[in-house]
């Protein structure tokens, strides 16, 4: 899946994908892939469909990042 390749990189600080149509499932999987980020600063989803289910999951890989 593409999505591995946030994971490889590693060093990311900042995302933006606004109004990309991204679901639940997508926000899910991309959360498990942004865990490595570990300095993350930045993830603009704005005007994506995030749900309750891809908020749960994106809290979780936030507790990786602290920043």
């Amino acid at each position: 899946m593409y999505l591995q390749i946030f994971a490889k990189i590693g060093t990311l600080v900042e995302i933006a994908m606004p109004q990309n149509g991204i679901y639940h499932v997508g926000i899910a999987a991309l959360a498990d892939a942004l865990k490595k980020n570990i300095n993350m600063e930045v993830l603009n989803l704005n005007d994506n469909t995030i749900g309750p289910e891809g908020a749960a999951k994106l809290a979780e890989a936030f507790s990786h990042m602290p920043k």
